[in-house]
């Protein structure tokens, strides 16, 4: 996600308008400003201080929501490499799986072939019986 224009929900039910300025329908919203401000989902700092916060939390890992066929590609190579890189740096990291639902069989090709298949990113990805694993429901995936 690639923020362009900030719409802040706290700050649109604090304005004082009758006409509650709300950004265009299927644009970002934020809840409130973050606690490292407005930032892009692909910015490696951030990326960084999120990802130390969840190691020293001790989370293992992430899950990314593709169940509505939306892929954010930009931004999971972004936290990829960060991840590889902190792996690189003998610093614990975390591992990584995707959730898809909505066009299974679409999106779990896509995945497979941009990401699985790939040898630059078999480390961060969650291991089940020596598979990289991705959680989706089988019934849904088509032959």
């Amino acid at each position: 996600m690639h923020v362009f224009q900030i719409h802040d929900i706290s700050k649109i039910l604090a304005s004082d308008s009758r006409d509650l300025p709300w950004g265009p329908r299927w644009n970002f919203h934020y809840f409130t400003e973050p606690y490292f401000g407005y930032y892009r989902s692909d910015d490696p700092w951030v990326i960084r201080k999120y990802i130390q916060l969840l190691c020293d939390a001790g989370v293992d890992g992430l899950v990314f929501d593709a169940s509505n066929a939306i892929l954010y590609h930009d931004s999971y190579k972004a936290i990829f490499k960060e991840l590889l890189g902190r792996t690189a740096e003998n610093q614990r990291s975390l591992k990584c799986t995707f959730l898809v639902n909505s066009k299974a069989g679409e999106v779990v090709s896509e995945l497979y072939d941009t990401y699985y298949t790939k040898e630059e990113y078999q480390d961060v990805f969650f291991m089940l019986d020596g598979k990289p694993l991705m959680l989706v429901d089988e019934s849904k995936i088509s032959d």
